[in-house]
């Protein structure tokens, strides 16, 4: 009886990706897009899919970019294009309230203190534009 190995990464294919952070910083900026809902391809590992939200490109300021080998080039998407949001926990707590179809805005609005911790977070506001 033979063995065939199961183990091993999928084959991902590259999608572009909302830039809300570069070296650690937060990038500054806006986007606006139709939420299409948690991407739910089988990735590797627990935290791979969870907080990882899909849209149709609207408009925005915020850098969007496409890993090509191992650096990533910026990219210019038309109205209706598809991308992926990697979204920290606050901001995947406010898109699971989101319901698909709507127009969200994210608004990139830096680092802000927290004054309970004394310490840094990015800012991240999510809002429905009605």
């Amino acid at each position: 009886m033979g063995k065939r190995e199961l183990s091993g990464a999928p084959d991902l294919k590259p999608e572009p990706t909302l830039v809300l952070s570069k070296d650690k910083k937060p990038v500054l900026g806006t986007f606006r897009g139709e939420y299409l809902g948690l991407k739910n391809d089988k990735a590797v590992g627990a935290f791979a899919n969870k907080y990882i939200h899909r849209f149709a490109f609207i408009s925005g300021t915020l850098p969007i970019e496409l890993k090509q080998g191992d650096k990533y080039v910026s990219v210019a998407l038309d109205k209706g294009d598809e991308l992926i949001v990697f979204a920290n926990p606050p901001m995947h707590t406010a898109l699971l309230k989101a319901e698909v179809g709507m127009t969200l805005d994210i608004d990139s609005n830096g680092e802000k203190l927290n004054p309970k911790t004394k310490r840094y977070y990015h800012d991240h506001v999510v809002s429905v534009v009605e």
